[in-house]
């Protein structure tokens, strides 16, 4: 505890403290694991303790920088880790021999019996089993290092984390091969073996829900504090996050406060339904707002940055997106089928459609403005934006987060990556993870050239690391997958990849004659696997053997079945219901897609924002209040003739 106490105060300066300070506590610790220190255990974890509290209450009354505060008082409450694991490397200081001697490439020493013992070269000379000196209880920090990566991660996965600072570096990574492991494992070894701060590392993922495993594996592994530090989140939510601070510097341009609000996609949809009916006369039950919202959506992620971007230069931009096989559908399906003019490839359809996109955009964009909100993709390309127009902002963050991570690189569109580009132009580390073989989102705009060609040529010297395990699938699935992704015109970036779990059941293709022929075998199926797997847990637990051994244990939740569209999940609960099997539908509507919590939002929005008119229609009424459609149409040429911006305003300005 002395030791500790006179080392840490000793180096006070920011970078020399934490290497040196924690060292010496990581020290103390592996001493609390020596043979005969039963004493110096007590006395040294709550020394170490001690010292944490004091040094930390000393800094807070000195005023000393509170981000350095809470990175001590992280390490000395988090790395205790190294003292619990301090006895799997006392083996490589000592012998675990009673007597003897250690002799230059490791000697062999006499047992009773006549039996050797090999001991580790550079292990002194031992009275006991246990180490007697901290320097023999820890080794060298690489070989600290090395037990970690050899206990974790392959000998491929280990290249790509331990990659040197600074880098860039791009891991190709097959399915199952590890990816948000291998992501997870470079944040803990820039930490923990770097000395970079938590708060000056970005993780950025492309789902809500990858970023929520991956804020959970963080915790996981270096423990809650660290891990909000962390700046970890989606692409959306990090770009949410910078436009909050530093919107006010694009007022101008994007006429927006920092109370904005964000349209979902339902949002989108309701505002250019309202659209369609104003401008362009179609009735409330034949507008058709979806594929005009994904094309606007196309128009935006095919471009750098949509803002003050007109209608004929951004629907450019989408029909050549489009040429290079972009999708409208995206799997939402609002029971409405698109219409001609957004399905028709004849010169005759692309007048049709550009005329309307005219009038839609400049529209949509008004009311946006209008209502201070940003639908999804207006998020990224305002960064963007803001990133070429305002270097202080884009110094800021820079100077912010010095470290880089991406997962799902191949997902990345044109604006996401230019917003990564801009933000790791002075960083020390970037570090994007990914598959080019896996590229399914070209329908949002995901450019697989990103992660095959344009990160090497927008970062010169970058390091690629392939990894080719897959530690998920079968072999027989992986040998599928493999042949189907062979037959493409462009080569694998992977060239091959093999899985570590042998056999499995050959892939059954089944041609069916309509949906509900479909629908019926798949039922019959499960029904039948079900049943054998009774049959074989009946059979062990006699004592039998049986052939059936895959489905030992086999239950419901065990068994998923998907499908491409909302269509399709009617002929297949049908099928269920005929056949007996109990079912349920997963992801058909999400928590927050629930028409009560959409509402409770849209209260929570109006009161934030007053001027977001999608919001306030949908709860004038809600609950019914006798609010009707002329009403509504009645307050709002009252809004216009006492010239209130929406309203909203006006009703919570009172303007009668």
């Amino acid at each position: 505890t002395t030791t500790t106490t006179t080392t840490t105060t000793s180096s006070w300066s920011r970078y020399s403290f934490c290497r040196t300070g924690t060292m010496r506590m990581m020290t103390t610790l592996a001493l609390m694991r020596c043979h005969n220190r039963k004493s110096l255990c007590r006395r040294g974890f709550v020394g170490v303790l001690a010292v944490a509290r004091a040094m930390t209450t000393t800094m807070e009354k000195s005023n000393a920088n509170e981000r350095f505060a809470k990175n001590f008082a992280w390490r000395s409450r988090e790395r205790f880790w190294v003292g619990n694991r301090a006895k799997n490397y006392s083996a490589v200081a000592a012998t675990k021999e009673e007597e003897g001697d250690v002799e230059n490439g490791g000697a062999e020493t006499k047992k009773k019996g006549g039996k050797t013992k090999k001991t580790f070269a550079n292990a002194p000379p031992q009275k006991n089993k246990w180490a007697q000196t901290a320097a023999e209880a820890i080794p060298d920090p690489t070989t600290l290092l090395n037990y970690r990566c050899s206990e974790n991660l392959s000998d491929a996965q280990a290249n790509a984390v331990l990659s040197p600072n600074p880098s860039f570096v791009r891991v190709l990574a097959g399915p199952g091969s590890g990816k948000t492991h291998v992501l997870v494992s470079r944040v803990q070894h820039l930490i923990e073996d770097q000395n970079v701060l938590p708060e000056n590392i970005l993780c950025i993922t492309f789902t809500n829900k990858a970023a929520k495993e991956l804020r959970n594996r963080l915790e996981k592994a270096m423990g809650v504090g660290v891990s909000r530090a962390i700046t970890a989140g989606t692409f959306h939510a990090v770009a949410a996050r910078i436009l909050r601070k530093h919107v006010g510097k694009l007022h101008e341009e994007l006429q927006r406060t920092s109370d904005f609000s964000i349209y979902d996609s339902d949002d989108s949809k309701a505002l250019i339904r309202d659209i369609l009916v104003e401008k362009l006369g179609q009735t409330k039950k034949s507008a058709a707002p979806l594929p005009m919202k994904n094309f606007i959506s196309a128009a935006k992620s095919s471009m750098k940055t949509s803002v003050n971007v007109n209608a004929r230069t951004a629907m450019d931009s989408a029909l050549r997106m489009k040429a290079r096989g972009g999708n409208n559908n995206n799997g939402e399906d609002d029971g409405k089928k698109p219409s001609a003019m957004m399905t028709s490839s004849s010169s005759s359809g692309i007048a049709l459609l550009r005329e309307q996109f005219d009038i839609v955009w400049s529209e949509y964009e008004q009311k946006l403005r209008e209502a201070n909100s940003f639908d999804f993709d207006d998020l990224l390309s305002a960064v963007v934006y803001l990133f070429e127009t305002r270097p202080d902002a884009k110094r800021y963050l820079q100077n912010r987060w010095s470290h880089v991570l991406v997962d799902e690189f191949q997902d990345t569109s044109l604006t996401q990556y230019e917003m990564i580009r801009h933000i790791g132009e002075k960083a020390e580390t970037i570090f994007v993870v990914g598959d080019a073989d896996q590229a399914i989102y070209g329908w949002r705009g995901a450019e697989v050239m990103n992660i095959r060609s344009r990160f090497e040529d927008d970062f010169r010297n970058a390091q690629t690391f392939r990894l080719t395990t897959n530690y998920r699938s079968t072999a027989t699935i992986v040998s599928a997958a493999r042949a189907v992704i062979q037959q493409s015109e462009i080569p694998s970036a992977l060239m091959s990849w093999d899985a570590i779990k042998e056999g499995g059941q050959d892939v059954a293709v089944v041609e069916a004659g309509d949906e509900r022929e479909e629908g019926a075998f798949i039922a019959t199926q499960v029904k039948q696997m079900l049943e054998d797997a009774g049959k074989k847990t009946k059979s062990s637990n006699s004592g039998s053997s049986s052939s059936i051994d895959i489905l030992e244990g086999l239950r419901k939740k065990d068994i998923a079945v998907l499908y491409r569209t909302n269509t399709q999940a009617r002929a297949l609960e049908e099928a269920f219901v005929r056949a007996g099997v109990p079912h349920v539908v997963v992801g058909d509507q999400s928590f927050y897609g629930r028409k009560e919590i959409k509402d409770l939002i849209a209260y929570l929005r109006v009161a934030s924002n007053s001027s977001d008119g999608v919001s306030l229609r949908r709860i004038i009424n809600t609950p019914s209040r006798g609010i009707g459609e002329k009403t509504v149409e009645k307050l709002e040429e009252w809004v216009s003739r006492c010239e209130a911006p929406s309203l909203g305003a006006a009703l919570f300005d009172r303007a009668w």
